[in-house]
């Protein structure tokens, strides 16, 4: 049984925005109608301390103003970077805005900046926002549903529902940031790992090269269980291209059908694993936040790899690859998908 309790989370231009709290027995959560922000992830440790293990901002203000880091919130129309903003859709091209020379996260009044409606639903909360013809550059009027629902009283679900009267292009994910051994605890990068993915995606210029790459001997290897930092040393040009960190599309191969991601904290013994329907996840690991980009919760400064991202979407500029899932929306057809996060102790 999930408790929903529904609270003001703030004002903007005027109106109200309300910050919903979802309970069950092992996981509390909240969810902020700015952005689909998720702002918290209560769970026990092994000792059954409640611990926040995503990275936020303290109250609205951050969320409106802090947007260089996306914590916790829904990216798109297209999640990461468009090049040179060039769209193709079936034998169509449009010009998406540019924002030094290429478009990312869906631009700047993308849907991480809007204000979504809400209603409350049977375990969870669901939202919903109509994108226009034309914003961004973006072709058709898209209507786009996203459920936060709480599952087995240990996790929950981020299902996502979208139709257009154009054919458009559409790859929306959730940006939270994920540290297992408690949000102010420090860096993650002792955070320990898995991820059922024999290929990953390299870059250069924050672009894909349009090579799927084997993760064979690679510091992309995460097939067997190890500590994310672990080999941020190794020599390869993966890990000089994105600062010194992850920032990688990691393909997946849904070989286990009930986790796509494996994660846990030694410190807390919190255990997360991810399954999604989606073909794979941007794997982010904070590599530019800091103080000079502001507080987090509680006045936690939040430093060089606080967290790690899991940010399932299609696969990256993909109408440009071939052999990349690009998500075409056709006009009247409905898109659905699903990502799910559950939380236990070893």
């Amino acid at each position: 049984m999930t408790k929903i309790k529904k609270e003001l989370h703030g004002e903007l231009n005027g109106k109200p925005v309300y910050l919903y709290h979802l309970k069950a027995d092992k996981i509390e959560m909240s969810v902020s109608e700015y952005g689909l922000a998720i702002t918290e992830v209560i769970v026990p440790d092994k000792n059954g301390n409640p611990t926040d293990v995503v990275l936020g901002h303290g109250d609205l203000d951050g969320y409106v103003n802090n947007n260089a880091d996306c914590f916790g919130v829904v990216i798109g129309r297209v999640a990461g970077s468009v090049e040179k903003g060039i769209l193709q859709v079936a034998d169509k091209t449009y010009q998406l805005k540019t924002y030094n020379g290429s478009h990312g996260h869906g631009g700047h009044n993308a849907l991480n900046r809007q204000h979504w409606s809400s209603r409350e639903v049977e375990n969870g909360v669901e939202f919903y926002h109509f994108d226009p013809d034309g914003n961004e550059g973006y072709p058709g009027n898209l209507k786009l549903t996203v459920t936060v629902s709480i599952i087995d009283g240990c996790g929950f679900r981020l299902s996502y529902r979208a139709e257009s009267d154009k054919d458009t292009y559409i790859s929306v994910t959730n940006h939270s940031y994920f540290n297992l051994g408690g949000h102010g605890s420090g860096e993650a990068m002792n955070n320990l790992l898995q991820i059922n993915a024999d290929r990953y995606i390299p870059v250069e210029h924050h672009l894909p090269t349009g090579e799927i790459a084997p993760v064979d001997g690679t510091p992309f290897d995460f097939r067997e269980m190890k500590a994310i930092g672990r080999d941020l040393s190794q020599k390869h040009p993966q890990n000089e291209v994105v600062g010194h960190g992850y920032d990688h599309f990691m393909v997946l191969d849904h070989s286990d059908p009930a986790c796509d991601l494996h994660a846990e904290s030694a410190e807390t013994g919190i255990v997360m694993e991810m399954k999604t329907t989606m073909p794979g996840f941007y794997f982010y690991t904070a590599n530019f936040t800091s103080k000079e980009r502001g507080t987090g919760k509680k006045g936690v400064i939040y430093d060089r790899y606080a967290g790690f991202a899991a940010e399932t979407q299609y696969f990256p500029d993909g109408t440009k690859h071939p052999g990349f899932v690009a998500p075409l929306l056709l006009k009247g057809r409905v898109v659905t998908e699903e990502t799910e996060f559950k939380f236990s102790v070893k």
